[in-house]
């Protein structure tokens, strides 16, 4: 009797810890469950591939069309979200903070650093400009020299409809399977 009695406090106990902690959270969180757009996943790496395993492989280059249909979630949001962004966005945001590496050419021996992607492939170059007036006309400094402003360039994301990805495909003896690798 005493046994059953101590383990159904311990039960009664657990269970109002449980529902103090879920109290906690609801507080804590803005909804009923905490919204995830990008959930925090691990890739799983490629298996290691030996060069005398492989009997034959092709490079191909394919480009992907945002513009169609089944491609809409790669392209849109073409504006910054808070919670959302295109896979373009992604990319750009991975070189920024060195997750993935950008390159010049198609054999990947040059490195480019964020700023060249930023100002040479995406165009968003900051702009020199004349000072004007309301009237329009230039607005000149006490040594008579122009006054400049400088305008800060901006992706333009609705301008990038194609991406062009590079794909190994290759065939492996050893476990008999065809495979690509991006």
């Amino acid at each position: 009797m005493k046994r059953i009695l101590l383990f159904s406090v311990v039960i009664l106990l657990a269970s109002s810890a449980l529902r103090a902690q879920d109290r906690k959270e609801s507080l804590e969180r803005d909804g009923i469950y905490t919204r995830e757009t990008t959930p925090a996943r691990v890739p799983i790496p490629y298996q290691f591939v030996r060069e005398a395993d492989v009997i034959w492989s092709k490079r191909v280059w394919r480009v992907i069309d945002l513009r169609q249909k089944m491609n809409y979630p790669l392209y849109y949001p073409t504006k910054l979200m808070q919670d959302r962004e295109s896979l373009v966005q992604r990319l750009v945001r991975a070189i920024k903070y060195n997750e993935i590496n950008a390159y010049k050419d198609e054999e990947f021996t040059e490195r480019l650093s964020y700023q060249q992607v930023i100002e040479e492939r995406l165009g968003a170059k900051d702009k020199v400009e004349d000072s004007l007036d309301l009237e329009g006309n230039i607005v000149y400094g006490q040594d008579r020299i122009p006054l400049k402003k400088i305008i800060p360039g901006e992706i333009n994301w609705r301008d990038i409809k194609e991406l062009l990805v590079k794909e190994d495909w290759f065939f492996d003896k050893q476990r008999s399977v065809m495979e690509v690798r991006i």
